[in-house]
């Protein structure tokens, strides 16, 4: 078993999508109680319940733990709402984005090291 390390996340994304627990128990399989104690961390997540999580959400695996690291330092829901804008974009239009995105943070990278 994993630590349970995404349960906050897990519980802000369901909140940003609107989701109550009930729902996302008829999405996932799990009871509500389960569902509340993953969110609270009093339960242990491992690789399938987070595979189950990310399904739910419509969403990559690599996507919960990617909202973990932000949400220490911003808000997870920007990152879910650039997500779900970038999916939308044609392939294109999404490498434009990535370009983007990358000058962006060597730009900051830069600015840090001044």
């Amino acid at each position: 078993m994993y630590k349970n390390i995404l349960g906050s996340v897990i519980k802000d994304i369901r909140k940003s999508k609107k989701i109550t627990q009930v729902e996302l128990s008829k999405k996932t399989g799990f009871s509500q109680n389960t569902i509340s104690n993953h969110e609270n961390g009093n339960r242990s997540l491992n690789e399938s319940d987070i595979n189950i999580y990310a399904t739910a959400f419509d969403m990559l695996p690599e996507q919960l733990f990617e909202a973990y690291n932000v949400s220490h330092f911003n808000d997870p829901t920007i990152i879910l709402e650039i997500n779900s804008i970038i999916k939308e974009l044609n392939p294109p239009n999404q490498l434009k984005a990535l370009s983007y995105v990358k000058r962006q943070l060597a730009k900051q990278n830069k600015e840090k090291k001044s």
